[in-house]
C-alpha cells in the first residue's frame, strides 16, 4: 500500500466524509463487478450500493494493517461474504415460503377455484391471483378421475373413503394424489 492510499483509509476510519466517499470511488470497479455477477432476488444498484457502503464502513473500523493484507484484499473478501450472505437469506426466505405454500393439506375450495396459501403467510393480491390461476389450469389439464379423486381429497374424504367410492385401490388414489402434488410444485416454482 502506498501512502496516500494509507492516508485515505485513515481520514475515513476517522470518519470523513471526503475520504470515505473517495475511498468508495476507488473500490466501485468491485462493487460494480460483484453487482453483475451475482443476483440477489429484489436487489437494484442502489440497493447493492447502500450494502457496499455498509461493508466499506465496516472493513474501515475493522481492518489492521497487522493483517498482513492490503486493505482492497479485505474489503473484497468482506463485500462477497456479505453478498453471499444475502444471497443466503434470499435463498432461506424462499424455501421457507414455498414450504409453507405447498402443503396440499392447506388447499381449500373458493368458487370451485382451488387455491393454495398458509394461513402463516400473508400474499399479496398478484400473489394469490398467479396461484389461482396456476391451481385452475392444472386441474383443468387434469382428466376426469383424477378430478374427481382430488376434489373427494380436498373435500375431506380420507383415502379409504375415495377407494370406496371411486372403485379403485387405496394406492392408486395415493398414487394420484401424489401426482397432483408434485405437477402443482412443479407449476408454482416456475411461476
Amino acid at each position: 500500500m502506498n501512502g496516500k492510499q494509507d492516508e485515505l483509509i485513515r481520514r475515513a476510519k476517522d470518519n470523513d466524509g471526503d475520504a470515505f466517499s473517495e475511498l468508495f470511488k476507488q473500490y466501485t470497479p468491485i462493487v460494480s463487478n460483484f453487482f453483475h455477477h451475482y443476483y440477489v432476488r429484489d436487489f437494484d444498484w442502489e440497493d447493492w450500493v447502500q450494502e457496499a457502503h455498509i461493508v466499506l464502513y465496516l472493513a474501515l473500523h475493522d481492518y489492521d494493517t497487522l493483517f498482513g493484507v492490503h486493505f482492497s484484499a479485505y474489503y473484497k473478501i468482506l463485500l462477497k461474504r456479505h453478498l453471499f450472505s444475502l444471497i443466503r437469506r434470499d435463498n432461506a426466505k424462499k424455501r421457507r415460503t414455498n414450504q409453507a405454500l405447498l402443503s396440499i393439506d392447506s388447499l381449500y375450495e373458493s368458487d370451485k377455484v382451488r387455491c393454495l396459501m398458509s394461513d402463516t403467510i400473508d400474499l399479496e393480491a398478484i400473489d394469490q391471483v398467479i396461484i389461482n390461476e396456476t391451481i385452475k389450469n392444472m386441474i383443468a389439464k387434469l382428466d376426469k378421475f383424477d378430478q374427481e379423486v382430488f376434489c373427494a381429497y380436498l373435500q375431506g374424504y380420507t383415502l379409504k373413503q375415495i377407494s370406496e367410492k371411486y372403485g379403485c385401490s387405496i394406492y392408486k388414489a395415493t398414487q394420484i394424489l401424489k401426482k397432483i402434488k408434485t405437477r402443482m410444485i412443479t407449476l408454482l416454482r416456475d411461476s
